[in-house]
């Protein structure tokens, strides 16, 4: 989410994951017993926490961008039209296409087919 602001943060983190997994393979093997699986139909509540977090993500990542970065600037290519009403336009810009693509992505897919 804050990859805009803090390059390495990806690197970092997936660093830290893979620690992650090595340690939680340890303590399953050697400490802990193995939980027993669960079948289920989804993931239930998380996949609402889960949009949301990509649509903030998004929004924090436009606004990172169009008011940190020089962005506007190679945009409009001239710093007298790099205003504050230029960098929300950019935002609102970066907004728009995510929903689209969401709406897209989303489809039509038939009630039956999509909950199985």
């Amino acid at each position: 989410m804050f990859a805009a602001l803090f390059p390495l943060a990806p690197l970092i983190a997936l660093v830290i994951g893979f620690i992650d997994l090595r340690v939680d393979a340890f303590r399953l093997l050697w400490i802990n017993r193995r939980p027993v699986p669960v079948m289920t139909s989804g993931i239930g509540i998380w996949l609402p926490i889960l949009y949301f977090l990509q649509y903030a993500a998004v929004m924090t990542n436009a606004f990172i961008i169009a008011f940190t970065s020089d962005f506007c600037s190679n945009f409009f290519s001239d710093v007298m039209y790099c205003d504050i009403k230029n960098r929300f336009l950019i935002v609102i810009v970066f907004q728009k296409r995510y929903v689209v693509n969401y709406v897209i992505e989303k489809g039509d897919v038939p009630y039956t087919i999509r909950y199985r």
